[in-house]
């Protein structure tokens, strides 16, 4: 069973690097009942992928999280179990169910897509600090860095 999780992240965590996100969530993950799949060899990991990870310094309203999972787990009972364990500037805002659940003993159901492959754009706010005024011409100089 695939799990999409929605997270935010803002303030002070928006320095922490994609990984060290990733591995945070996993401990957060492991302090819970939620029965997460792991990968098979000598060093298991969490069946675990990111969307788009997000540049360190930068704020979020939405990011994504998928994970397999070996038994259902309702929304309420996941958000329960995880906000609490969220610090400042980390909120988990959606947990849920993405494809179909393949029943047991086999059979077929429809493979979900990658969260990476849902994501078609992002939308970026860009603001300046209160204390730097920028020159007149700004947006001049905007458009000709970016163009």
């Amino acid at each position: 069973m695939k799990i999409r999780i929605k997270f935010r992240k803002w303030g002070s965590m928006k320095f922490i690097g994609h990984l060290e996100l990733m591995r945070f969530l996993q401990k957060c993950l492991r302090r819970t009942d939620i029965d997460v799949h792991y990968s098979d060899g000598i060093t298991p990991r969490m069946i675990m992928s990111t969307a788009m990870p997000l540049g360190l310094g930068l704020e979020s309203g939405g990011e994504y999280v998928d994970l397999e999972l070996g038994r259902p787990v309702g929304t309420e009972h996941a958000l329960e179990q995880l906000g609490p364990m969220m610090p400042e500037g980390l909120e988990i805002l959606d947990f849920r169910q993405v494809g179909e659940i393949v029943p047991e003993g086999g059979g077929r159901a429809k493979k979900p897509e990658k969260a990476m492959s849902v994501v078609a754009a992002a939308e970026y706010d860009v603001c300046f600090r209160d204390s730097f005024t920028p020159p007149e011409n700004w947006r001049e100089i905007l458009m000709n860095f970016v163009g």
